[in-house]
């Protein structure tokens, strides 16, 4: 199995790039699964590589739509579930390209301690992908 760890997050990606577009002016998001690790997992999940997802995944309704989207895959969830809530990068578009906003402290994948993983750790680990803001 190759785990990969790091954040799970949504992206909150602009509906409209420019509120004044939406009748009331309201800036309006659409949430997307996101982290580089959780899309790691599920790549090597869809490839049909064993694929184990190392941190916590919150409990509240974005974290279930992660866990969802990663299990559906196949992805083990070896990290549990937090109930912590779930990191949020909100994208701003610009005419170079994406901006994010990393919303992270507090948040359900970092709620980790060195011995919390190792105790996550699958015994069929043969490889650790540590990926995205993990090195942080």
């Amino acid at each position: 199995m190759i785990l990969c760890g790091g954040e799970n997050l949504m992206d909150l990606l602009p509906e409209a790039p420019d509120p004044a577009a939406t009748p009331d002016r309201a800036l309006r998001f659409r949430a997307v699964p996101g982290g580089a690790p959780c899309n790691c997992a599920r790549a090597l999940a869809r490839l049909g590589t064993a694929a184990g997802y190392l941190a916590p995944v919150s409990t509240d309704a974005f974290g279930a739509a992660l866990a969802e989207g990663l299990e559906r895959d196949g992805v083990v969830l070896a990290g549990g579930r937090s109930d912590l809530p779930t990191a949020l990068a909100v994208v701003t578009l610009t005419e170079g390209g994406p901006v994010y906003a990393f919303h992270r402290e507090g948040t359900a994948d970092r709620d980790v301690t060195p011995a919390g993983l190792l105790e996550a750790l699958p015994e069929d680990a043969a490889a650790l992908c540590l990926s995205g803001m993990a090195l942080a």
